[in-house]
């Protein structure tokens, strides 16, 4: 998928037409206090700038292709980009010759242009751009329903984890064949349910402590050969149906949020949705 990293000016042609012998701008830039202001304005340009810097003059150019310090400053910038690099999981315990580890030196000016004419370096980008678009949609709003930063943030990140890991947990007892575990395991669920839904408003702290009792009937458990429920089909059908009943219940109380809705917001229970949780 990544393009080769070459080493700096071990591509054929790269240096045609540029000798810096004769060029007093060169000399200028690597030679007293000059040789570290430019390296150091240069950390602080965006990838773009560093383009259309190499490309002002030979001299600039040919100082751009050459100087280590410069395409470190370009590696850096598209460091900032993270698609055009690997991320820590795809890189090897041993990297091969031209891999562009983020730690690599070469000719990153050149790499930065070959991510730019493949197909799977395109679509790479389009995957880490509608990544990054849904993780600030998700911030902005987790932001207003007051999971980062609202009075009950906590709660309500703890209470989102569980609930998270009850659909994990049923979903690993379905595949278990284990019908009394199941059964279990669902009325443990479902009475956390019960109490939490009791209250005015939904703070989920019941369900949290649920999951990990369910956890510790699950441990040590093994899968059973595959059969049908046989008796236990009435059981299983009983706390199923128990489960979409709570859950009916929740959305006609908490109709438009479903955790921590004040309770001018939401919808009080009617008499016979309350008498349904006793």
């Amino acid at each position: 998928m990544f393009p080769r990293l070459h080493p700096v000016g071990a591509k054929q042609g790269r240096l045609d037409g540029l000798d810096d012998r004769t060029h007093h701008a060169i000399v200028f830039l690597r030679t007293g206090a000059h040789e570290h202001i430019f390296p150091t304005i240069t950390k602080y340009l965006d990838i773009s700038d560093l383009y259309n810097l190499a490309a002002t003059c030979k001299e600039l150019r040919y100082h751009a292709l050459t100087d280590i310090s410069y395409q470190l400053s370009v590696r850096e910038a598209l460091r900032r980009k993270q698609w055009t690099m690997p991320v820590p999981a795809e890189i090897p315990a041993k990297c091969p010759d031209g891999y562009p580890a983020p730690t690599a030196i070469g000719d990153w000016l050149l790499y930065g242009t070959h991510i730019n004419k493949t197909n799977s370096m395109r679509n790479r980008r389009r995957i880490f751009d509608l990544i990054g678009q849904m993780e600030r949609q998700y911030t902005s709003k987790a932001k207003s329903e007051g999971y980062l930063n609202g009075p009950h943030a906590a709660q309500m990140q703890k209470y989102l984890r569980s609930s998270i890991e009850q659909q994990l947990l049923i979903h690993k007892l379905n595949t278990m064949y284990d019908y009394d575990l199941f059964i279990k395991c669902m009325r443990i669920f479902n009475q956390a349910y019960k109490e939490d839904l009791k209250k005015r408003l939904f703070t989920g702290t019941k369900m949290p402590i649920a999951v990990e009792n369910v956890k510790q009937e699950m441990k040590g458990r093994k899968p059973l050969p595959m059969r049908n429920p046989g008796r236990a089909a009435k059981d299983i059908n009983s706390v199923v149906k128990e489960r979409m009943k709570l859950f009916m219940i929740e959305k006609t109380k908490f109709a438009q949020k479903r955790v921590f809705v004040p309770v001018q917001r939401g919808r009080s229970l009617s008499p016979k949705s309350e008498a349904s949780l006793d």
